[in-house]
């Protein structure tokens, strides 16, 4: 026979290769999450108040230059309000940020959740097309908890190139 059967396995043990992407994508999002918090914290604990010129003379100047420039230029000095619309903009664009991946954080866990589902009745079958029904209806009418007249729901999927089931086969179970 070239059908055999597998065993009775967790969604995520049928599909390694997701519980695998799941996790990676958890990592990395986990990773990013903290940063992206803490960029939000020290922007609203920012308080901008105007620069004390006695404090700073040292360090302007330095650039005296570049202010007489701006100056002849035409530019304003920035002012508090700027400072405030500015850091407005930066704690909107983070919120925005943490909305997404915590958007995605919440599939990537309902995935997971999905993985532990149990019950899967796994079979494989190697060989001639026309006989891929009776022998996989065969040794799955006798697998355990899987009686022949269960009604059962079953997904198949079947290729004749080596290299497509050697790249399906790292994501779903198909060997014992």
């Amino acid at each position: 026979m070239t059908a055999r059967y597998l065993g009775s396995v967790t969604v995520g043990s049928a599909l390694p290769g997701g519980v695998q992407l799941a996790a990676a994508g958890s990592a990395a999002i986990g990773a990013s999450l903290p940063a992206l918090n803490e960029q939000l914290a020290a922007l609203v604990a920012y308080v901008p108040a105007p620069i004390d010129f006695t404090a700073q003379l040292s360090a302007l100047k330095a650039m005296i230059t570049a202010v007489e420039t701006s100056i002849a230029l035409g530019l304003p000095a920035p002012s508090v309000s700027v400072q405030v619309a500015e850091i407005g903009k930066l704690i909107a664009g983070l919120k925005g940020q943490i909305a997404n991946v915590s958007a995605q954080l919440a599939v990537i866990s309902q995935l997971q959740a999905a993985f532990g589902a149990a019950g899967v009745h796994v079979a494989a079958f190697e060989g001639p097309a026309g006989a891929m029904a009776a022998e996989l209806g065969a040794v799955l009418g006798g697998a355990p908890g899987l009686g022949a007249g269960d009604k059962a729901h079953a997904v198949l999927l079947a290729t004749t190139v080596p290299a497509t089931w050697a790249a399906l086969s790292a994501m779903i179970k198909a060997t014992p």
